[in-house]
């Protein structure tokens, strides 16, 4: 029997109840490892390249200009540094999801969660939402 890769997941937030949900339905996930967690405002780069994750999950409210130019040089950064990278913005005060170069999904399951981060980690572009989707829940 072939041996799962796991895919390490860099956890980029502002609201700290997001790092819990996203934290707690990743948690319950074998093939998935988060393996940094930071502020998105307080971004250490050289931490998040060393982290060598295959995703990151950045939590994308509204955000000042302040914080937008900062995710835009962070972006640049990974895209130069670790450009295999994917990135998933999540936002639970305007309950979206957004994968970047794929679907933008208006609410997402903790199932359809799993899916983009794995679907992230092989390249591929994530699946369509499933209609219905109630928001981030606990994995069944």
């Amino acid at each position: 029997m072939r041996k799962q890769a796991i895919c390490r997941v860099a956890l980029l937030y502002h609201d700290p109840l997001l790092r819990d949900i996203v934290r707690q339905v990743l948690s319950e996930v074998a093939d998935i490892q988060v393996v940094i967690e930071m502020p998105v405002d307080r971004v250490a780069i050289t931490s998040l390249i060393a982290a060598q994750p295959d995703v990151a999950i950045v939590d994308w409210r509204a955000v000042n200009g302040t914080v937008a130019a900062m995710l835009t040089t962070l972006f640049a950064t990974l895209a130069e540094r670790r450009s295999q990278i994917r990135v998933i913005a999540l936002s639970l005060a305007e309950g979206r999801a957004t994968v970047f170069n794929a679907w933008h999904f208006p609410q997402l399951s903790a199932e359809e969660l799993v899916a983009c981060v794995r679907d992230a980690r092989r390249g591929r572009a994530a699946r369509r939402p499933v209609r219905g989707g109630a928001g981030l829940s606990a994995v069944s």
